[in-house]
């Protein structure tokens, strides 16, 4: 090989060297080198605190102040409502769902499914159900406009809440799907992310 060859043959060595050094160092600083759909959907959002449900996490946005109730925690803001109960369960996510839909139907006064679809998560699938609801109070109709994500694990149904006025649904409703959508589940005997 003559000493031209060899000297350019060199520098491409150096260069590609060089070229994987600076990749793997980058790659140290950032190991996923683009933000994941998941951690997008964590922006602007603060994990759900103080919940005794465990084998779920879950995150709400940051504006969102928590109550704690007898039984459950909930998160709020204006009159938006979010909450996650659980609740030990023989069957299937369809038929959970199917119930769970159903026990609201009996209690309400007028009831109306919007849309039910199911959404593959992050390691989980969630059976959701948009619906608006009535309750006849002494002063007239109170009307209503819920999410609902059921997601099932370990013999556990998790069904997160999600509620507000019809009047003001609208304004919620991008952070009610954006919190069903961070819903995953943990390992009970390990801390949340």
């Amino acid at each position: 090989m003559s000493k031209k060859k060899t000297a350019v043959f060199f520098v491409i060595l150096v260069l590609v060297g060089a070229a994987s050094v600076i990749g793997v160092y980058l790659w140290t600083l950032n190991p996923n080198k683009t933000v994941t759909e998941f951690e997008k959907l964590k922006e602007g959002m603060k994990i759900w605190d103080g919940a005794p449900v465990p084998g779920i996490s879950l995150y709400i946005p940051e504006e969102y102040e928590r109550e704690d109730k007898e039984f459950y925690t909930v998160y709020f803001k204006d009159d938006a409502r979010i909450s996650l109960t659980t609740e030990e369960v023989d069957n299937d996510l369809a038929n959970y769902s199917y119930y769970a839909v159903s026990l609201y139907e009996d209690v309400t006064d007028s009831f109306n499914i919007r849309e039910e679809y199911e959404e593959q998560l992050f390691n989980t699938t969630a059976h959701v159900v948009e619906f608006d609801y009535g309750i006849k109070l002494e002063d007239g109709m109170s009307t209503y406009t819920c999410l609902t994500a059921y997601v099932m694990g370990e013999g556990r149904a998790y069904i997160l809440t999600c509620v507000s006025d019809a009047d003001t649904y609208s304004m919620h409703s991008e952070d009610f799907h954006k919190a069903y959508k961070t819903m995953t589940l943990v390992d009970e005997n390990k801390d949340n992310e």
